[in-house]
């Protein structure tokens, strides 16, 4: 692994029962983005466009954003979301996922009947007056639909993160140490895996190329049997 700041604090034993590192990478993505709140560089914006959702500088003012706040069910549950960004009149929350998969709950339904629902199911039952907008941020692919939860809006992947962050530019010093420190971290956790890698990029090609090749050898094949008929 890559010598970083990051990594090297990663390294400390974690609990009997728990892994830190699904905790540290969230505490880490929130740090980057307060820092860029805080001094207005345009990497906040940046991270607001990959969630799809258009903030100029001019509204920085306005977020604010947090790690494992508090919110009440419908039913009285306490939930915590990873992260939270919130605005006087609207919520986001993220959960974020390194290892493991979404975590399932037994509640009652309309019938009082237990049935088993995930996290984001769960966020979607969080009472409040404002707007809510639910995100899935994962390292590996969710094939999950979540089409029962209206507020859910988008799933993210680590690596789309990671290559923000590699792309993104930037004046401050400050900031640039951190990405870079960031970008080590995850390479080192294998969070930075490439979406297309140029290897598959010519093996599709190949691919593509041996197709053709068949289909004109099937069709030398049908030719032939036609004229012995």
């Amino acid at each position: 692994m890559k010598d970083s700041l990051f990594s090297i604090l990663s390294t400390y034993k974690p609990l009997e029962t728990v892994n830190p590192e699904e905790n540290f990478s969230t505490e880490l993505l929130v740090y980057l983005l307060k820092f860029s709140l805080e001094n207005r560089t345009l990497l906040f914006s940046n991270f607001m466009n990959f969630l799809g959702v258009k903030v100029d500088e001019s509204e920085y003012e306005k977020f604010a954003i947090y790690t494992q706040l508090v919110f009440f069910t419908e039913d009285g549950k306490q939930v915590f979301p990873d992260i939270t960004l919130e605005t006087e009149d609207e919520l986001i929350f993220i959960e974020v996922k390194l290892e493991s998969g979404l975590n399932y709950y037994d509640v009652e339904n309309e019938e009082n009947r237990k049935v088993a629902i995930d996290q984001i199911q769960l966020y979607q039952t969080i009472k409040t007056l404002k707007e809510k907008n639910i995100y899935l941020l994962t390292k590996y692919f969710c094939d999950l639909p979540f089409e029962d939860c209206s507020d859910f809006r988008k799933k993210l992947r680590w690596q789309d993160f990671y290559y923000l962050i590699k792309q993104y530019e930037t004046e401050d010093s400050v900031e640039k140490y951190l990405i870079e420190e960031v970008k080590k971290y995850m390479e080192g956790k294998n969070m930075s895996i490439p979406k297309v890698s140029y290897e598959i990029m010519n093996g599709m090609e190949s691919l593509k190329n041996l197709i053709i090749q068949m289909e004109s050898a099937l069709e030398g094949i049908d030719s032939s049997v036609a004229s012995r008929k």
